[in-house]
Protein backbone atom coordinates (compact mmCIF):
# COMPACT_ATOMS: atom_id res chain seq x y z
CA UNK A 1 0.00 0.00 0.00
CA UNK A 2 1.01 3.30 -0.98
CA UNK A 3 2.21 5.49 2.24
CA UNK A 4 2.87 8.62 1.14
CA UNK A 5 0.13 11.47 1.64
CA UNK A 6 -1.04 14.07 -0.88
CA UNK A 7 -0.56 18.08 0.08
CA UNK A 8 -1.69 21.27 -1.44
CA UNK A 9 -1.34 22.27 -4.82
CA UNK A 10 1.55 25.28 -4.43
CA UNK A 11 -0.74 27.19 -6.36
CA UNK A 12 -3.15 27.14 -3.97
CA UNK A 13 -1.40 28.10 -1.03
CA UNK A 14 0.12 30.65 -2.65
CA UNK A 15 -3.25 32.26 -3.54
CA UNK A 16 -4.86 31.49 -0.09
CA UNK A 17 -1.53 34.02 0.99
CA UNK A 18 -2.59 36.67 -0.72
CA UNK A 19 -6.53 36.13 0.29
CA UNK A 20 -5.18 36.65 3.56
CA UNK A 21 -2.86 39.20 2.57
CA UNK A 22 -5.86 41.31 1.47
CA UNK A 23 -8.61 40.60 3.70
CA UNK A 24 -6.44 41.87 6.47
CA UNK A 25 -6.25 45.12 4.52
CA UNK A 26 -9.92 45.35 4.51
CA UNK A 27 -10.48 44.31 0.83
CA UNK A 28 -13.78 42.51 -0.65
CA UNK A 29 -13.34 38.98 -1.98
CA UNK A 30 -15.40 38.40 -5.04
CA UNK A 31 -15.98 36.56 -8.17
CA UNK A 32 -16.84 37.18 -11.52
CA UNK A 33 -18.10 35.40 -14.35
CA UNK A 34 -16.01 33.23 -16.64
CA UNK A 35 -18.08 33.64 -19.76
CA UNK A 36 -18.35 37.16 -20.51
CA UNK A 37 -19.58 40.32 -23.03
CA UNK A 38 -17.22 41.95 -25.44
CA UNK A 39 -18.37 44.82 -23.74
CA UNK A 40 -17.02 44.42 -20.30
CA UNK A 41 -14.09 42.22 -21.64
CA UNK A 42 -12.94 44.95 -23.79
CA UNK A 43 -15.09 48.37 -24.16
CA UNK A 44 -15.76 49.15 -21.00
CA UNK A 45 -12.06 48.83 -20.19
CA UNK A 46 -10.73 51.08 -22.83
CA UNK A 47 -9.27 48.79 -25.38
CA UNK A 48 -10.06 49.81 -28.82
CA UNK A 49 -11.67 47.35 -31.24
CA UNK A 50 -9.34 44.98 -33.31
CA UNK A 51 -6.60 45.42 -30.93
CA UNK A 52 -4.59 42.07 -30.82
CA UNK A 53 -5.92 40.88 -27.98
CA UNK A 54 -9.67 41.12 -29.48
CA UNK A 55 -8.68 39.25 -32.42
CA UNK A 56 -9.84 35.46 -32.84
CA UNK A 57 -6.31 33.80 -32.58
CA UNK A 58 -5.57 35.71 -28.80
CA UNK A 59 -9.34 35.26 -27.73
CA UNK A 60 -11.93 32.33 -27.03
CA UNK A 61 -14.87 33.73 -28.29
CA UNK A 62 -18.28 31.52 -28.05
CA UNK A 63 -20.78 33.47 -29.68
CA UNK A 64 -19.74 37.69 -31.12
CA UNK A 65 -20.71 39.07 -28.21
CA UNK A 66 -19.62 36.20 -25.54
CA UNK A 67 -15.93 34.86 -24.64
CA UNK A 68 -14.37 33.43 -22.31
CA UNK A 69 -12.70 35.94 -20.06
CA UNK A 70 -9.04 37.17 -21.17
CA UNK A 71 -8.39 38.58 -17.87
CA UNK A 72 -9.91 39.57 -14.76
CA UNK A 73 -10.66 43.09 -15.29
CA UNK A 74 -14.11 42.57 -16.20
CA UNK A 75 -15.04 42.54 -12.51
CA UNK A 76 -14.08 46.21 -12.18
CA UNK A 77 -16.98 47.45 -14.42
CA UNK A 78 -19.50 44.96 -12.66
CA UNK A 79 -18.48 45.98 -9.68
CA UNK A 80 -18.15 49.60 -10.57
CA UNK A 81 -21.49 49.87 -12.43
CA UNK A 82 -23.06 49.96 -8.95
CA UNK A 83 -21.80 53.74 -8.99
CA UNK A 84 -20.57 53.24 -5.05
CA UNK A 85 -17.47 54.43 -2.98
CA UNK A 86 -15.28 53.28 -1.30
CA UNK A 87 -14.53 50.03 -3.05
CA UNK A 88 -11.66 47.50 -2.43
CA UNK A 89 -12.29 44.53 -3.90
CA UNK A 90 -9.44 41.19 -4.90
CA UNK A 91 -10.69 38.59 -7.43
CA UNK A 92 -8.31 35.28 -8.17
CA UNK A 93 -9.79 33.14 -10.46
CA UNK A 94 -8.98 31.56 -14.31
CA UNK A 95 -8.80 33.49 -17.59
CA UNK A 96 -8.38 31.87 -20.93
CA UNK A 97 -6.33 33.02 -23.85
CA UNK A 98 -4.78 31.50 -27.15
CA UNK A 99 -1.63 30.96 -25.79
CA UNK A 100 0.85 28.34 -26.95
CA UNK A 101 1.84 25.77 -24.53
CA UNK A 102 4.64 26.23 -22.70
CA UNK A 103 6.86 26.92 -20.21
CA UNK A 104 5.41 30.13 -19.59
CA UNK A 105 2.26 30.33 -21.15
CA UNK A 106 -0.90 28.25 -21.52
CA UNK A 107 -4.36 28.55 -22.52
CA UNK A 108 -6.10 28.82 -18.88
CA UNK A 109 -3.94 30.05 -15.95
CA UNK A 110 -5.23 32.46 -12.97
CA UNK A 111 -4.52 35.92 -11.94
CA UNK A 112 -5.02 37.97 -9.48
CA UNK A 113 -6.37 41.76 -9.88
CA UNK A 114 -7.64 44.00 -7.16
CA UNK A 115 -9.14 47.84 -6.90
CA UNK A 116 -9.39 50.55 -4.49
CA UNK A 117 -11.57 53.45 -5.18
CA UNK A 118 -12.79 56.17 -3.51
CA UNK A 119 -11.82 60.31 -3.14
CA UNK A 120 -8.35 61.05 -2.61
CA UNK A 121 -6.67 57.83 -3.36
CA UNK A 122 -3.16 58.58 -4.85
CA UNK A 123 -0.12 56.24 -6.62
CA UNK A 124 1.40 56.41 -3.10
CA UNK A 125 -1.44 54.07 -2.02
CA UNK A 126 -0.35 51.46 -4.62
CA UNK A 127 3.21 51.99 -3.41
CA UNK A 128 2.74 51.14 -0.08
CA UNK A 129 0.28 47.91 -0.49
CA UNK A 130 2.77 46.72 -2.97
CA UNK A 131 5.81 47.00 -1.23
CA UNK A 132 3.95 45.16 2.24
CA UNK A 133 2.86 42.16 0.00
CA UNK A 134 6.13 41.84 -1.65
CA UNK A 135 7.71 41.74 2.05
CA UNK A 136 4.75 39.21 2.92
CA UNK A 137 4.83 36.55 0.03
CA UNK A 138 8.44 36.57 0.14
CA UNK A 139 8.84 36.87 3.74
CA UNK A 140 11.24 39.13 3.34
CA UNK A 141 12.41 42.42 1.90
CA UNK A 142 13.59 42.20 -1.90
CA UNK A 143 14.61 44.90 -3.91
CA UNK A 144 11.99 46.42 -6.53
CA UNK A 145 11.39 48.35 -9.10
CA UNK A 146 8.08 50.64 -10.41
CA UNK A 147 9.02 51.18 -14.35
CA UNK A 148 6.73 53.24 -16.82
CA UNK A 149 4.85 50.98 -18.55
CA UNK A 150 2.09 50.87 -20.86
CA UNK A 151 -1.32 49.33 -20.31
CA UNK A 152 -4.99 50.08 -21.52
CA UNK A 153 -6.52 50.38 -18.01
CA UNK A 154 -4.49 52.48 -16.50
CA UNK A 155 -3.09 55.95 -16.73
CA UNK A 156 -0.05 56.38 -15.24
CA UNK A 157 0.64 52.77 -15.81
CA UNK A 158 3.68 50.79 -14.23
CA UNK A 159 5.35 47.30 -13.82
CA UNK A 160 6.89 46.18 -11.10
CA UNK A 161 9.80 43.82 -10.70
CA UNK A 162 11.76 42.36 -7.90
CA UNK A 163 14.75 41.22 -7.39
CA UNK A 164 15.84 37.42 -8.42
CA UNK A 165 17.21 35.59 -6.17
CA UNK A 166 19.75 33.90 -9.18
CA UNK A 167 22.42 36.77 -8.33
CA UNK A 168 22.80 37.68 -12.54
CA UNK A 169 23.33 33.80 -13.39
CA UNK A 170 22.53 34.25 -17.26
CA UNK A 171 21.34 30.58 -17.05
CA UNK A 172 18.44 31.75 -14.55
CA UNK A 173 15.10 30.95 -16.07
CA UNK A 174 12.81 33.62 -14.57
CA UNK A 175 15.50 36.88 -15.28
CA UNK A 176 17.86 35.93 -18.03
CA UNK A 177 20.60 37.68 -15.96
CA UNK A 178 19.16 40.91 -15.42
CA UNK A 179 18.11 39.80 -11.48
CA UNK A 180 14.85 41.38 -11.91
CA UNK A 181 11.33 39.62 -12.36
CA UNK A 182 8.21 41.26 -12.79
CA UNK A 183 5.61 40.30 -11.01
CA UNK A 184 3.03 42.61 -11.56
CA UNK A 185 1.23 45.76 -13.50
CA UNK A 186 -0.29 48.31 -11.84
CA UNK A 187 -1.50 52.18 -12.39
CA UNK A 188 -4.23 54.58 -11.54
CA UNK A 189 -7.56 53.65 -12.94
CA UNK A 190 -7.87 55.15 -16.41
CA UNK A 191 -10.34 58.28 -16.20
CA UNK A 192 -12.10 56.87 -19.34
CA UNK A 193 -13.31 53.86 -17.50
CA UNK A 194 -14.33 56.06 -14.42
CA UNK A 195 -16.29 58.23 -16.31
CA UNK A 196 -17.85 55.39 -18.47
CA UNK A 197 -18.86 53.92 -15.03
CA UNK A 198 -20.39 57.62 -14.09
CA UNK A 199 -18.21 58.38 -11.29
CA UNK A 200 -17.47 62.21 -10.99
CA UNK A 201 -13.98 63.33 -11.36
CA UNK A 202 -13.13 63.57 -7.86
CA UNK A 203 -13.18 59.67 -7.77
CA UNK A 204 -9.94 57.75 -8.26
CA UNK A 205 -8.28 54.39 -8.14
CA UNK A 206 -5.54 52.02 -7.98
CA UNK A 207 -5.21 48.81 -9.51
CA UNK A 208 -3.43 45.68 -9.59
CA UNK A 209 -2.98 42.52 -11.70
CA UNK A 210 -0.70 39.82 -10.40
CA UNK A 211 -0.40 36.34 -11.47
CA UNK A 212 -0.11 33.68 -8.83
CA UNK A 213 1.79 31.30 -11.02
CA UNK A 214 5.12 33.48 -11.31
CA UNK A 215 5.29 34.23 -7.78
CA UNK A 216 4.97 30.50 -6.82
CA UNK A 217 7.72 29.78 -9.52
CA UNK A 218 9.71 32.27 -7.34
CA UNK A 219 9.12 31.15 -3.88
CA UNK A 220 9.31 27.36 -4.81
CA UNK A 221 11.60 27.64 -7.23
CA UNK A 222 9.52 26.20 -10.23
CA UNK A 223 10.75 26.27 -13.76
CA UNK A 224 8.40 25.00 -15.82
CA UNK A 225 4.76 26.86 -14.95
CA UNK A 226 3.16 23.30 -16.28
CA UNK A 227 3.93 21.92 -13.48
CA UNK A 228 1.73 23.97 -11.27
CA UNK A 229 -1.11 21.99 -13.41
CA UNK A 230 -0.43 18.64 -14.00
CA UNK A 231 -1.54 15.58 -12.20
CA UNK A 232 2.12 14.37 -11.72
CA UNK A 233 2.55 13.48 -7.83
CA UNK A 234 6.71 13.90 -7.80
CA UNK A 235 6.82 17.72 -9.15
CA UNK A 236 6.43 18.80 -5.42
Amino acid sequence: MNSSYGKKNPLNTVINMMYDFFKRLGFNIVFGKEIETYYNNFTALNIEDKSFITLDDATFYIEDDLLLRSHLSPIWIRQMSKKSYPLAFIEIGKVYRCDSKGSLFRPMFYQAEGVILDKGIHFSDLKGIMELFVQYIFNCKREMTFQPYWHAFTCPSVKIDVSCICNYDTNCPYCRGNNLVNICTAGMIDRNILNECGYDSDISGICFGLGPSRLIQLVENVSNIQELYENNIVCF
